[in-house]
């Protein structure tokens, strides 16, 4: 796949392929269903920087603006997945 030919009538096949490796690789830690949200087959690429960051047991998403690199965080409320066994 170069920039100059990109396979877009694979586009459906990639991305079934891409959630059920997401769900294979999260099995052990939830059974929940990704939600998709499908991108135009072609004029879609955007960029966006994120990490996950927690403070004691505080988690929080931090995504970065593309022009001034500054961080804004916003806490996961509810948590995305419940890992309490009782």
């Amino acid at each position: 796949m170069t920039p100059e030919h990109l396979p877009t009538e694979q586009y459906e096949a990639q991305l079934a392929e891409k959630v059920v490796r997401l769900q294979s690789m999260m099995a052990p830690f939830s059974d929940l269903v990704p939600e998709v949200f499908r991108s135009p087959v072609s004029h879609y690429r955007m960029r966006a920087e994120f990490r996950i960051w927690h403070d004691g047991d505080d988690l929080y998403h931090i995504i970065f603006d593309q022009q001034t690199k500054a961080a804004s965080a916003w806490i996961a409320s509810p948590p995305p997945v419940n890992l309490s066994t009782s």
